[in-house]
């Protein structure tokens, strides 16, 4: 079912569709045909192929290429070539250079396993529609598209190739980079009272139905001819492959058309396949925008299409442009999901206008939306940050429910590692792309603070009502505010050291916000955290011509900056919440020293959280009486640690355990503490006589029984 499912996909022809230019199409083969039989197999106009590939290249891309990576079907991982050593790397240059002499590279090469990978988004999984193919490639041929593809960058930056308006398969462009051009774009049009029409295209299975015709011609007119051309063909034709489901493979397949998701040079291939949609769409009649004198009429980030105009005629005929761009190509646009949305109104004005608006794609109308999740980025038509930042925050409570089976609560893995899980994998789901969400409201800001507040006390099984500053602190947490500064911080010196379309918006954002008081902006955003951390002189400096500070210094300078300021707040939060003697045992933010000991052994997890739950406890003003001794309590932890008579005989054990775990000179000096900083010791202050002794863990495991005795007899 699957392999037949995949075999149609693959191979299907152009005669099958009504809507392709088949006179066009029979052009493109024709001149393919007579390139094959003209080009020369052994020049090399690009200058990638002139030398031959060396040993120390082959042994340099093995070992840069990344560990624990699943094989393709002929089971041979990185690390088998790694360990290959000097005499298989020197078998590797052989291979590839015959390869690249004859123009062939062996059909068992380029047999790959696809694997339908569910695309989430609640599709319904019994369509196979719902279900990207993603490929496993052959090692081999991998380390040799690596190879190609190093030599390969030089000339295609020299020829500006991708597009500038292309973000994909561009050094250090990312979707977060065109997320940021975009909003600028909405926002100079904004911000001048003026609409802005824009359509969000989707290709239906845009890397699986690549005309590969049309991608060898397109690369002859880029430059791309002889030797590497006949290459790049070698890789297209006889390609095959096997549909692997539950370990179970099928029948092997011969495919006729599309790029394999996965390979190294796939990105590659689509962006030249895709090269020249930026300037077939604004063709004349077309009429789209400029940013100051920069074409933005059409951005792109692999195969989703962004087509902006100023008018609603303007865009309908950029629209006709690329439909007529889509029949020449073969290229299939999805009717329903690409959608048009108009920027620069309000509300109110929005929803009385969209029904008087319509857009066609060839015959068939497009919907016109209020909101649209583009690049991973919920965008608003009316300019409202609500919905995307309750759908984000709402993802911390996604991962509190989906990582329950693997321990990520109070009762399996140690607060520790939860705090790591939290770091690594939801923060950056939650937070993602927040580099362009711009000045968030103290509604939207509390939403965040809040999900991570709720995500920290379940890990730790800490009470509801225990104060905020302590939960984050245990942990040694930043509130979700600092670490969304941390993040634009660290954007900034992306945005520095980039080039083309997005440094130039930058840059004029930047003189804007000079000169404009009034400017809401994402740059006017990160202009204002600049100088809330007092790092706007950097910025400054640069304009003035003088070097930023490189990817590593400026990380470090923000870490440390953001850091003193959330451990300053942190600390103004607990003394206005009288937390003094929780300072007192932990002083910085950082994680707790109690549950490192837990991280070592995670069977005595009970016992200590019993102890990080008394060190929660903050003084109260109200005097009560002892139900066990009947004196009156000014500071109830201390009392029952240090002083309570009914617990007199378990309070001697626990000091005759501890002191025999020490030796004599540790023993004095613990002894010779006053009694608060005693007590801040038990409850886990890191001092030289407990954290330098190899028995720190039964030390606290002493304490911890005390106090588990003191709840069993008070009933807590």
């Amino acid at each position: 079912m699957w392999s037949e499912h995949y075999s149609n996909l693959l191979n299907e022809t152009a005669s099958n569709s009504n809507d392709v230019d088949h006179e066009f199409g029979d052009y493109v083969e024709n001149e393919v045909t007579q390139m094959d039989s003209t080009f020369l197999k052994d020049h090399d106009n690009t200058g990638t192929l002139s030398n031959p590939i060396t040993v120390n290249e082959v042994a340099g891309v093995c070992m840069s290429m990344p560990n624990k990576k699943s094989a393709g079907m002929d089971n041979i991982s990185y690390e088998s070539l790694k360990y290959g050593g000097h005499v298989l790397f020197q078998k590797l240059s052989e291979l590839y250079n015959s390869i690249i002499t004859f123009s062939y590279i062996p059909a068992g090469m380029k047999h790959s396993i696809i694997i339908p990978i569910y695309k989430g988004k609640k599709k319904p999984r019994n369509n196979m529609n719902s279900y990207r193919g993603i490929s496993l490639n052959q090692t081999i041929n991998k380390i040799l598209e690596k190879i190609i593809l190093n030599r390969l960058k030089p000339w295609l930056k020299e020829n500006n190739i991708p597009a500038p308006q292309q973000h994909a398969c561009t050094e250090g462009c990312s979707s977060v980079t065109l997320s940021y051009v975009v909003q600028e774009v909405i926002n100079h049009f904004r911000n001048r009272n003026s609409k802005l029409f824009t359509c969000f295209v989707d290709i239906e299975k845009a890397f699986d139905t690549v005309w590969w015709s049309g991608l060898l011609y397109k690369m002859s007119k880029m430059g791309i001819k002889h030797k590497l051309w006949y290459l790049f063909k070698e890789w297209l034709k006889n390609s095959s492959c096997t549909v692997s489901i539950n370990g179970k493979f099928s029948k092997s397949f011969p495919i006729t058309r599309s790029i394999k998701q996965g390979g190294l040079l796939s990105m590659l291939m689509f962006c030249i396949s895709y090269h020249d949609v930026h300037t077939e769409v604004i063709l004349p009649p077309s009429q789209g925008i400029t940013y100051h004198n920069v074409d933005v009429s059409s951005l792109t980030f692999a195969d989703d299409t962004l087509l902006m105009a100023n008018s609603v005629n303007g865009l309908q005929r950029m629209l006709n442009n690329l439909h007529n761009y889509g029949r020449k190509w073969r290229i299939k646009f999805s009717p329903t999901k690409t959608v048009c949305m108009t920027f620069g109104e309000s509300q109110h004005a929005h929803f009385c206008n969209k029904d008087n608006r319509c857009w066609y794609l060839g015959n068939i109308k497009l919907d016109e939306v209020s909101h649209i999740m583009y690049l991973g980025n919920k965008m608003c038509a009316y300019n409202s940050s609500k919905e995307r930042s309750k759908d984000m925050s709402r993802r911390a409570y996604m991962y509190l429910g989906n990582l329950t089976s693997i321990g990520f609560h109070a009762l399996g893995l140690s607060p520790e590692t939860n705090a790591v899980l939290w770091k690594r994998l939801c923060i950056p789901s939650m937070l993602f792309s927040c580099e362009t969400w711009g000045d968030l409201t103290k509604k939207e800001y509390y939403l965040f603070e809040k999900s991570q507040r709720t995500v920290a006390k379940q890990i730790q099984g800490l009470a509801r009502r225990t104060h905020n500053e302590i939960v984050l602190g245990l942990l040694g947490w930043h509130t979700v505010e600092g670490q969304i500064d941390q993040c634009k911080l660290r954007f900034v010196s992306k945005l520095v050291n980039m080039s083309g379309i997005t440094k130039l918006v930058f840059i004029h954002e930047i003189y804007i916000c000079l000169f404009e008081t009034c400017t809401n902006t994402i740059t006017s955003d990160l202009v204002r955290i600049l100088k809330k951390y007092n790092l706007y002189a950097y910025l400054l400096n640069y304009l003035k011509g003088r070097q930023f500070p490189d990817k590593q210094a400026w990380k470090h300078i923000v870490k440390e900056n953001i850091s003193k300021v959330e451990e300053a707040k942190w600390r103004i939060g607990l003394i206005n919440k009288n937390a003094n003697r929780y300072l007192r045992v932990q002083p910085y933010l950082q994680i707790n020293q109690l549950y490192r000991i837990i991280k070592k052994n995670l069977f005595i997890r009970d016992k200590i959280m019993n102890l990080v739950k008394l060190l929660t406890i903050v003084e109260e003003d109200e005097l009560m009486l002892c139900p066990g001794c009947d004196d009156i309590l000014t500071d109830s932890v201390d009392h029952y640690f240090m002083r309570c008579k009914l617990f007199i005989h378990q309070r001697n054990k626990m000091w005759d355990k501890i002191l025999d775990s020490m030796d004599v000179h540790a023993e004095v000096r613990l002894i010779a503490k006053d009694d608060v900083d005693m007590l801040d010791i038990l409850l886990g202050k890191e001092s030289v006589e407990i954290i330098n002794n190899e028995n720190v863990t039964d030390i606290y495991c002493s304490i911890a029984d005390y106090v588990v005795h003191i709840f069993k007899v008070l009933e807590i």
